[in-house]
């Protein structure tokens, strides 16, 4: 995997939007890359206290957020919220070492949280020990396996040390674990969109916007997404491809294509294969200069046929159940595609375009946002996706061959 690697910025917060209405805005905004804010830990039974408490501390009123956290302390002992709050307030205020303290007491608590081992960690590394964080890390996943903020924390610890390949394996492994979690996909992806591994970068990419599609860092998003797609479908460099006649259409996903072979001879094709394969056959028609970037219309075109051949095929259709896949074949089949892929592509440099389309279809994007609302990825639950976990297909030479001269769905040559 060849990798430019984007900058982690190691301590930078952000909360978690909140809505799914997607947000059209102006112009892309800067990315805000880094730790997830440690989410509120609010009781039911000692709701009134602590909100007033957190509403003292976002309103910069620290010292009377102290007394509320304390008295609940007081009240309420075996409650660990109000001293997970107490020692959030240190580590705003970089008092780093009392808010240690108050930490490792609460990680061994019968009511520890996830976000005390993340916040314990975070501290550890800010006063200089990242090995130690690293181990708070490590000790929370044994508690809590499927903790997507503490995946994401050794993934930007990894990244931070330059080991870009062990952090993706954590940012995927969140994926997996914790679907519902949209840092580790939005890390996932700036990493392998950096690489010849777009491929990848692209549906991480892609679910990360479906997962949190009104934030600052799904404007830098999709940003990234309309020049992946870019970079990966041309008239000429690098990848596989098909000529027809004297056009010729390139398709880079992917670094290598490789497909093995079992004992019994059978071939062991990987989904990698398959989605290079239906991307470039949808790609085909699209005819363009080397140096002109698609437009969102063109984009349209390839993901509409891209769905067209993907369920055409048995094996793709019978073997990869892709939530975003059926996705898109969902909003296609609602007559609703195109306006979502304006959204998904909205940049600065396709504001014009969007603009245009709106004029005459403004409704469609009014309805592409209803029914985006009305239907969030996986019912709010999204299925795991992981490239570590997708799979493959076992499949003979004969059908393997087919495929790879795609002879049931193009007349063309191959391209080595």
């Amino acid at each position: 995997m060849v990798s430019t690697a984007p900058a982690i910025a190691h301590c930078a917060r952000y909360r978690f939007a909140t809505s799914i209405i997607i947000v059209i805005v102006g112009a892309t905004l800067a990315a805000v890359v880094g730790r997830a804010q440690p989410s509120r830990l609010i009781p039911p039974e000692h709701e009134l206290l602590m909100m007033k408490a957190i509403e003292h501390i976002d309103n910069g009123k620290i010292d009377s957020a102290r007394v509320l956290l304390q008295e609940g302390i007081r009240r309420f002992p075996s409650d660990p919220s109000f001293p997970y709050e107490l020692a959030y307030i240190h580590y705003q205020l970089k008092e780093y070492r009392e808010a240690r303290t108050i930490l490792e007491t609460l990680v061994e608590a019968p009511r520890s949280q996830p976000v005390f081992f993340q916040l314990l960690g975070n501290t550890h590394d800010l006063l200089g020990d990242p090995d130690k964080a690293i181990a708070v890390y490590k000790r929370g996943l044994e508690r809590f396996p499927r903790s997507g903020p503490l995946y994401l924390e050794l993934g930007v610890m990894a990244g931070a040390r330059e080991e870009y390949a062990t952090a993706v394996e954590y940012w995927e492994k969140g994926v997996e674990k914790a679907p519902d979690f949209p840092s580790n996909y939005f890390h996932a992806a700036r990493m392998f969109m950096a690489t010849t591994e777009r491929g990848w970068g692209m549906l991480y990419g892609e679910l990360f916007l479906n997962i949190e599609p009104g934030s600052p860092r799904s404007a830098n998003t999709r940003n990234e997404l309309y020049y992946a797609w870019n970079d990966a479908i041309t008239t000429s460099g690098e990848g596989g491809g098909l000529k027809d006649g004297e056009t010729s259409v390139a398709v880079a996903l992917f670094d290598k294509l490789e497909v093995f072979a079992d004992s019994s001879k059978a071939m062991i094709v990987p989904f990698k294969f398959f989605l290079f394969r239906s991307f470039l056959v949808a790609a085909m028609p699209v005819v363009l200069s080397s140096d002109e970037r698609l437009t969102i219309a063109t984009l349209h075109g390839v993901r509409r046929r891209f769905i067209e051949n993907w369920y055409a095929d048995t094996a793709t259709a019978a073997h990869f159940d892709i939530e975003l896949f059926g996705r898109w074949r969902e909003l296609d089949n609602a007559g609703l595609l195109e306006a979502y892929d304006h959204m998904i592509f909205y940049t600065k440099e396709t504001e014009a375009e969007v603009n245009a389309w709106s004029e005459t279809n403004g409704s469609k994007l009014r309805d592409v946002t209803a029914w985006l609302r009305a239907h969030p990825i996986g019912g709010g639950r999204p299925r795991p996706f992981s490239r570590l976990t997708v799979g493959s297909v076992t499949m003979t030479q004969e059908e393997l061959d087919a495929r790879s001269a795609l002879k049931s769905t193009l007349d063309g040559d191959v391209v080595k």
